[in-house]
């Protein structure tokens, strides 16, 4: 009995530090497992029930700040570089752009930091009005090589909308990718 009231004050703390609007600083997410690992001594066992609930809060935390981590940071949003990857998704062709995903090889110029990530990439035809033939031989499994212009996921143009950073979170995507030329 007490291990399952155990398992859902863990999945109650976890859902607590995902549900937050924003990361606790490291010194709170620190305190809290401190804390929890002490309450998880005492014999009461409301104690212990705290203490789940501050450690599954803090482990959520800690995952969250781990894979925002891992994205592709902001200060170098607009970069363009030449990366060789697999097509890892189903292609969505649309009128004038295809979108997929990609992961990233390694390769020799290849930047260290994008090996082995996703990225949400999209191909748009040239602005002439030609279509571009290329983006529509897109398949899974594919490896390209293509320049493309990176972007960290972001929501902040389009407050109240569609969540485009979440989605990006909740899909493993490590950044936004735009074609500008191919190999």
């Amino acid at each position: 009995m007490l291990d399952g009231v155990l398992l859902l004050a863990l999945l109650a703390g976890m859902g607590a530090g995902l549900l937050l609007p924003m990361l606790l600083a490291t010194l709170w997410l620190w305190a809290m497992l401190v804390c929890g690992v002490a309450l998880a001594c005492l014999p009461a066992p409301a104690c212990r029930l705290l203490a789940v609930w501050l450690l599954g809060m803090a482990w959520a935390q800690l995952h969250a700040a781990q894979v925002l981590e891992r994205q592709w940071p902001a200060v170098r949003n607009g970069q363009v570089l030449t990366v060789q990857g697999q097509v890892v998704s189903l292609v969505e062709h649309q009128q004038g752009r295809s979108r997929f995903e990609m992961r990233v090889e390694p390769a020799d110029g290849t930047d260290g930091q994008l090996q082995g990530r996703r990225l949400a990439v999209v191909w748009v035809d040239p602005p002439d009005g030609q279509e571009d033939a290329r983006r529509l031989h897109l398949q899974p499994g594919q490896r390209w090589e293509l320049q493309l212009r990176l972007r960290r996921p972001d929501s902040g143009h389009n407050p109240g909308g569609f969540d485009a950073a979440r989605h990006a979170l909740a899909s493993r995507s490590h950044g936004t990718a735009y074609v500008v030329a191919t190999q």
